[in-house]
């Protein structure tokens, strides 16, 4: 159960569909020296705590580490969860002081029922480039060549995704201000390496660790 009333998820649906309209895909060159930032939350007891780092690539050296705290006012919902870590995300990230060109938050961009995931979403709060990296798809399918392949929404290759070695999926898609291209430079930036910024956020975020659905 999502714990909140059907005709509250329709208007949240509704919002986030409004809000789909105002993202931009376009492309944001990364292919050399780069700052990027990656941001997770994680919950426990009505706490959210959301964790932010700030890396330059291709060296991995981390420049800066941020962690926030918030009340949580929503409960998990498919589909919406920029209503329940949104605030977490935006808080963190807005308060940290270095620059950086690209934040990859865990969570989907554009492949989303309505191609506004959280990625898109803290994007247009932030005004900032965003790519969404999530463990698990949302919506459309997968269509692998290997250990790499497209994500496919109603015959639109909205993302990408690829297997590491251990045998972990992970979906990659545009959020704001970035495009598919952008998503193929920072595949190649990290070496396929790209979940992993996603997990040096996850350990601030995750001092203590929580169980939570995966990202949406």
């Amino acid at each position: 159960m999502s714990g909140l009333p059907r005709h509250y998820v329709g208007f949240f649906e509704l919002v986030q569909g409004a809000l789909s309209r105002l993202v931009r895909l376009e492309h944001l060159h990364v292919s050399g020296p780069v700052r990027v930032c990656a941001a997770d939350a994680s919950y426990s007891d009505g706490v959210g705590r959301a964790g932010c780092v700030v890396v330059s690539l291709p060296d991995w050296r981390v420049i800066e580490e941020r962690s926030a705290e918030l009340e949580v006012l929503f409960p998990y919902v498919p589909g919406l969860l920029f209503l329940r870590e949104g605030p977490l995300v935006v808080e963190c990230v807005s308060g940290l002081r270095e620059e950086f060109s690209v934040l990859v938050v865990n969570g989907h961009g554009v492949a989303h029922p309505r191609r506004a995931g959280l990625a898109s979403v803290v994007g247009l709060l932030l005004s900032v480039p965003t790519v969404g990296v999530a463990g698990s798809l949302l919506v459309g399918e997968a269509r692998w060549r290997g250990s790499v392949g497209d994500v496919v929404l109603r015959n639109e290759v909205v993302g990408r995704c690829y297997r590491t070695p251990g045998g972990e999926e992970y979906f990659v898609s545009p959020g704001h201000l970035t495009d598919l291209e952008t998503v193929d430079e920072l595949l190649d930036l990290t070496g396929m390496r790209l979940h992993e910024l996603v997990g040096l956020a996850d350990l601030i975020a995750s001092r203590w660790r929580p169980s939570r659905p995966a990202g949406a």
